[in-house]
């Protein structure tokens, strides 16, 4: 998976994700679109459509160049928030290793920041569509 591919893919397999992006756009955007769509997915009590997502994320994730993985790592499982409810049911939907990945991005901002992805607090509260 790389940046001239991923918007087909997601755009495949999520034809309902909003992706009006240019087709060389970074993945970040997109990848966080992705993110809103599948907590609104969770939240609204979507369990198969959030699952099928999560299952494209670690798909894109396994198989990707390093500035995908990065947006996989930035714009998508940075906003996932164990301490909420939804973002619970995610965490607990994603495979063990973007459990891992999550745990890695998590350190790694406790060190950065002195925070945990871990709260309101820690994290941009009410993502919004970039777009």
């Amino acid at each position: 998976m790389t940046t001239a591919n991923i918007k087909s893919v997601i755009a495949a397999k999520i034809p309902d994700c909003p992706s009006d992006f240019e087709e060389n756009e970074l993945p970040h955007l997109m990848l966080s679109e992705l993110f809103c769509w599948t907590e609104s997915s969770a939240r609204d009590g979507r369990d198969d459509d959030m699952a099928k997502a999560l299952r494209l994320v670690d798909n894109i994730f396994g198989d990707c160049d390093d500035v995908v993985k990065n947006g996989v790592t930035v714009s998508f499982l940075e906003y996932v928030d164990p301490a909420d409810e939804v973002g619970r049911k995610i965490f607990e939907a994603l495979t063990p290793e973007l459990q891992r990945q999550w745990r890695a991005l998590d350190q790694y901002m406790q060190k950065l920041i002195g925070k945990s992805l871990r709260g309101s607090a820690a994290r941009n509260v009410g993502l919004k569509r970039t777009r």
